[in-house]
């Protein structure tokens, strides 16, 4: 019996030697996590999806988003508000091929795939996303104006060569838009994630799908958005 709880103590003792070690290196990983930036301020967002019939339109799901938009300003404690049809930790990502105009007749380009987020006017101010240079969307970008876009800091390193992206066009679902700015990159899957180089289109001139709508209240983490019985 003394063998016997001799063997016990020291398997308890390993079994604990092993579970520190792996909560001293979840605590370092969870450290070096929170010290990642995410390339927006979470600090008071509320972010609230919006499942549409299937059958609207897509001059529907914008005429919609936009009457969403002015109703959800008129609450208080509302700072600013937009819609996006992706946001990051919130929902699906996707992709598309894209092209840079420069290169875009030379026989040996290779189509390079870039993610694609498409925002209604107001979107980077209300995330917190910072602009590093030209501007954001606005009322201006909309169907039958000229296709503009916005393209971050990995896309512009990745396929620009360290030329100024600003006023040259990339080519995005068969359409030639103009490049009107530049966007810090946002750790869109995770903060673990390598930052992947995307292209931001204004929702009016590609559409919108399902909305989700991002409000930033007056006080971090306010519960802005309640129900009217709640109030």
């Amino acid at each position: 019996s003394g063998r016997l709880q001799r063997a016990l103590i020291a398997s308890q003792l390993a079994l604990s030697v092993v579970l520190l070690g792996g909560a001293a290196l979840l605590a370092r990983s969870l450290r070096q996590l929170t010290a990642v930036d995410p390339g927006f301020r979470p600090d008071g967002i509320t972010v609230l999806s919006v499942a549409l019939p299937r059958n609207y339109q897509d001059d529907q799901t914008l005429s919609l988003t936009d009457q969403a938009i002015g109703r959800l300003r008129t609450i208080p404690g509302v700072q600013r508000v937009s819609a996006a049809e992706n946001v990051p930790f919130a929902n699906g990502t996707s992709s598309s091929p894209i092209q840079v105009e420069a290169t875009a007749g030379d026989p040996a380009l290779v189509t390079r795939q870039a993610q694609q987020r498409y925002v209604m006017p107001g979107y980077f101010d209300t995330m917190g996303i910072r602009l590093v240079a030209g501007r954001a969307f606005d009322a201006t970008d909309r169907a039958g104006s000229e296709p503009v876009a916005i393209v971050t800091v990995s896309e512009m390193r990745r396929d620009f060569g360290g030329r100024n992206p600003l006023g040259l066009r990339i080519r995005h679902q068969s359409v030639w838009r103009r490049i009107v700015g530049v966007a810090a990159d946002v750790k869109f899957r995770g903060l673990a994630k390598e930052d992947e180089p995307t292209i931001y289109v204004p929702a009016a001139q590609f559409g919108l799908g399902w909305p989700t709508f991002v409000v930033r209240g007056s006080a971090p983490g306010a519960p802005v958005l309640r129900r009217p019985a709640d109030r």
